[in-house]
């Protein structure tokens, strides 16, 4: 079966299992290819496929992060993001 080109939200389960990649940022994402179930698709088979994930991911990714998280402030999430950074560099 030929590999097919999916974006990352019609992936089926948890879409978040994929840990962040530099080139998400990028203009023309980051690939991945993977046997794997396909929202619309049978439940029960794998699909190859290409899965591009892009800003959006990271986005959604960096969201959920801040709900864990639940700063009750802007000010509060910058500074900790600030922190981070500075350590990172």
């Amino acid at each position: 079966m030929e590999e097919v080109n999916i974006h990352w939200t019609q992936l089926f389960g948890n879409k978040f299992r994929f840990a962040l990649h530099p080139l998400m940022l990028s203009k023309e994402g980051y690939q991945v290819k993977l046997n794997t179930k396909i929202v619309g698709q049978s439940k029960a088979l794998s699909f190859p496929v290409i899965v591009t994930f892009d800003e959006t991911y990271v986005v959604e990714y960096v969201s959920r992060t801040l709900e864990l998280l639940n700063p009750k402030k802007y000010n509060e999430w910058q500074k900790i993001v600030s922190k981070a950074y500075d350590h990172w560099e």
